[in-house]
């Protein structure tokens, strides 16, 4: 039979969707853009054309990616809220004490990751977000178990390495290191001028808190 060459010419691609392999990236870019945008602005102030510019594409890409920029937010609250709650657990396997775990939580912030630096001020963002806004409460929950899951596992270690004593009721112990942290976190956000003198302050009563909690309930 006759053979039929095969052409050299390059057909050109239509401007429009991205390319699948490029989807994931594009994807990606625009989550971590959101991240900066929503933390510096808060959910009603940012805006698409804001996420766009700041991830380097158009703002098309948003909509074709996500389709609304409550589902683009979902998106990045729901990944920084794994990853960070993630790097929390690791840090409890690397330090066998409760009190190592609260001295690196209660630390100067610097010597968390970068990444993770970065999405506890998109984090305490959204909990003013899903206070404020009606469409933002339906994810509370989300934020509400990684917390629990989190402050009970630390509860747990300072039970297990007799840190707190074992007739102290857990519950009380969660909510009390709950406090402590995220009260530190927030004051790093709200008051950052004198977020290390507050560290210092903390870690100064760290001794004495932990010697309470190791005493029998009176």
């Amino acid at each position: 039979g006759q053979t039929v060459p095969i052409s050299n010419n390059t057909v050109k691609r239509r401007p429009g969707r991205p390319r699948a392999e490029n989807a994931t990236d594009i994807a990606e870019k625009l989550r971590a853009a959101a991240s900066r945008v929503f933390a510096d602005f808060g959910f009603e102030a940012a805006s698409i054309a804001q996420i766009a510019k700041e991830a380097g594409v158009a703002p098309t890409a948003v909509y074709h990616h996500y389709g609304t920029k409550e589902a683009l937010w979902e998106s990045v609250f729901l990944k920084v809220l794994k990853a960070s709650y993630e790097h929390f657990e690791g840090v409890l396997f690397d330090r066998p004490l409760l009190g190592e775990a609260l001295k690196y939580f209660l630390g100067n912030s610097t010597h968390m990751p970068a990444d993770v630096r970065d999405s506890r001020e998109f984090l305490i963002r959204c909990a003013a977000d899903m206070r404020a806004f009606p469409e933002l409460q339906k994810y509370r929950h989300h934020r509400t178990n990684s917390q629990l899951h989190f402050f009970r596992g630390l509860a747990d270690l300072g039970v297990r390495t007799g840190e707190v004593h074992p007739e102290r009721d857990t519950e009380q112990v969660t909510e009390l290191l709950r406090t402590i942290i995220l009260g530190h976190l927030w004051e790093r956000y709200t008051h950052p001028d004198t977020a290390n003198e507050s560290s210092n302050n903390l870690l100064a009563i760290l001794p004495d808190v932990l010697a309470v909690l190791g005493q029998p309930p009176k």
